[in-house]
């Protein structure tokens, strides 16, 4: 927290009268960003890197709900000009999670809705939920609008400025439209979507790398006499030869040029100089539906990535929507991620290894990556790339049977590396070893044939941890764990392959190891006679550690492409003793996880049962 006694009467004071601080001391899920930066919570720090940067959004703290983000807040010794609150809302809305920005100055706080689109056409103001004055008068009203008590009591989202504040609104759904709205362009002009999905997440990939300035003006002007990646698009000899370079570098796993679907298909022969002007379009900001040219509101060196390979997983399913439905596969989002990741890392060491046995596009994965890497530095190890990749490669793997999501997972965790590394430069040395066939397959994970089975830690039953999101549903696609059961002759009830994944991981798990899985909830409080036999079985293998019921909320967009009643499992790889008890989280329905999205667990909402009372 800055010192000087002007912040003392103005900063300090807005934080003590709405109850952030307590003399002046932080209050609980209060973080500060000065204490990020010089003290012991690695992860935080990684994890909110670019809202502590002062490059960036500098804020002066931050305030978690629940451990998600809910309140960015930063400091001015004066006045900021319009333009400068501009640029600051449009860097808290990149970042994604927050749904709050407080701007805090001598004489004034103003909270802005994070979930609001920028764009170039109206002042700041118009993303301003209100403003109060720093005088008596003024606090007491912003401690009765929105102080901690009335955002923990849920009091503040039911007030009619707070609904502006709309997850619809959010760069990954912003993005998503942008994205979609393309790929319908490039597809009504003759180009296959798989082609268009190649296309449209490399041209991400190389924004990313762009905005993040490991791909500098000089790297642009050397090879292609261009300034940025949008004038590189102009020609389409150069721009393949960027595509080249890019899958030189990534080494193929990055939506290769080259594809087969039974007869061989070269992008570049199918890709014409208009199909790239799709892409120009919008990079450049041009909303495909009105035509009106804007500035391009997306940063990202700012947008984290799991929320980058969530946007791109959520894009391709809304593209064979039928497909994903029948999968049951669904985005998992990141606060989710967030809370089975934190129950599962609360035992592992910085060496543990990580498995999602059906990845998509690497959330899990992601976020994994980043908490091993921040264990490691915590442990004393010095942040470098010869660290991270070696992290990368030994200690997260992951399957999943549709290859454009193992693509998709490959760029995630490639994005993730670069994003940890601390100088990445030069670009010719950024050269990552090939992630797919030696890290992430391409297979069924029930097929017991499939060449991942001889890989040294899943033959050798190694993994530490395993996670994930597994498909829901029964389909083609997951024929193999029906077969596998059969083969096996375990219970499963209504053949559920999200639950048929708990038998399976179990061939994997290293002794104690931690599972943490988002399931359907149906089979776990049904009373039938199949379900009470497939629960028995299953507990007397796994010792359930907390169980969380999500089911409140499945008509409040808890997955955006799914209402079916969701649980989280947090269990061991062993069985579990005769009076074992567990955790069991009900999670309640409340207005504001309609408007915020962020997991409240209140301590009324955990109780203690006895493993037996699962299953009888």
């Amino acid at each position: 927290m800055p010192s000087s006694r002007n912040v003392f009467t103005s900063y300090q004071r807005v934080m003590e009268e709405t109850g952030f601080y307590v003399n002046g001391k932080p209050t609980e899920g209060i973080i500060e960003s000065h204490g990020l930066l010089s003290g012991s919570q690695v992860d935080k720090r990684i994890k909110y890197s670019a809202v502590i940067d002062s490059r960036k959004l500098g804020a002066t703290a931050i305030f978690e709900l629940s451990g998600s983000p809910c309140i960015y807040f930063k400091y001015f010794e004066s006045e900021p000009t319009s333009a400068a609150l501009a640029s600051l809302h449009k860097l808290a809305w990149n970042q994604g999670l927050a749904p709050m920005l407080w701007i805090v100055t001598p004489t004034h706080v103003r909270i802005f809705n994070c979930y609001s689109k920028p764009d170039n056409m109206t002042s700041p103001n118009s993303h301003l939920i209100e403003m109060f004055e720093i005088v008596e008068e003024g606090l007491r009203q912003l401690k009765e609008f929105a102080g901690r008590l009335q955002i923990e009591s849920g009091q503040f989202w039911s007030k009619a400025k707070a609904r502006s504040i709309d997850r619809q609104q959010r760069v990954d759904v912003a993005l998503l439209e942008q994205l979609m709205q393309a790929e319908k362009q490039l597809v009504e002009q003759g180009l296959d979507r798989v082609v268009a999905h190649a296309l449209l997440g490399r041209s991400i990939f190389v924004s990313y790398l762009q905005d993040r300035g490991i791909l500098k003006p000089q790297f642009f002007r050397s090879r292609f006499k261009a300034e940025r990646f949008t004038d590189v698009l102009e020609s389409k000899s150069n721009t393949y030869d960027l595509f080249g370079w890019i899958e030189e570098t990534f080494n193929g796993d990055l939506f290769p040029l080259k594809r087969s679907d039974g007869r061989a298909v070269h992008e570049r022969n199918l890709v014409e100089p208009n199909h790239l002007r799709v892409i120009q379009t919008l990079l450049m900001g041009t909303d495909y539906k009105t035509g009106q040219q804007s500035l391009w509101p997306y940063n990202f060196d700012v947008i984290p990535v799991e929320l980058i390979s969530s946007i791109y997983e959520m894009f391709a399913h809304a593209s064979d929507a039928e497909s994903a439905r029948k999968r049951s596969t669904h985005y998992t989002p990141i606060n989710i991620v967030d809370l089975v990741l934190s129950e599962v890392f609360a035992d592992l060491s910085a060496e543990s290894s990580i498995l999602d046995p059906a990845c998509g596009s690497g959330v899990f994965l992601v976020e994994s990556l980043r908490r091993l890497v921040a264990r490691r530095v915590a442990g004393g190890e010095a942040l470098s790339r010869k660290m991270i990749r070696e992290t990368l490669y030994n200690q997260v793997f992951g399957i999943d049977i549709n290859k454009e999501a193992v693509q998709i997972a490959a760029f995630s965790l490639y994005l993730t590396a670069l994003e940890l590394d601390p100088d990445p430069q030069p670009p010719s040395a950024l050269t990552f070893r090939s992630l797919i066939g030696a890290n992430l397959f391409a297979d069924d994970a029930f097929d017991e044939g499939a060449e991942f089975n001889d890989q040294s830690y899943f033959a050798k039953q190694e993994f530490d941890a395993i996670v994930g999101n597994p498909p829901w549903k029964r389909s083609k696609s997951n024929n193999g764990a029906i077969t596998y059961f059969a083969k096996h002759d375990y219970p499963l009830t209504r053949n559920n392959p999200d639950q048929a994944f708990l038998w399976r991981v179990r061939d994997f798990a290293s002794e104690n190891a931690r599972i943490g899985m988002i399931l359907s909830s149906k089979p776990f409080f049904s009373q039938t006679r199949q379900a009470m036999k497939t629960k028995t079985a299953l507990f007397s293998h796994l010792s359930p550690k907390v169980l969380f019921n999500l089911s409140s909320l499945r008509n409040d967009k808890l997955f955006p492409t799914s209402t079916a009643p969701a649980a989280i499992l947090i269990a061991e790889a062993r069985m579990p003793s005769v009076r074992e008890s567990f955790s069991f989280v009900n999670i309640e329905r409340t207005e504001a996880f309609k408007r915020h999205g962020i997991i409240e667990i209140q301590p009324e909402n955990v109780k203690r049962l006895s493993v037996q009372s699962l299953v009888s």
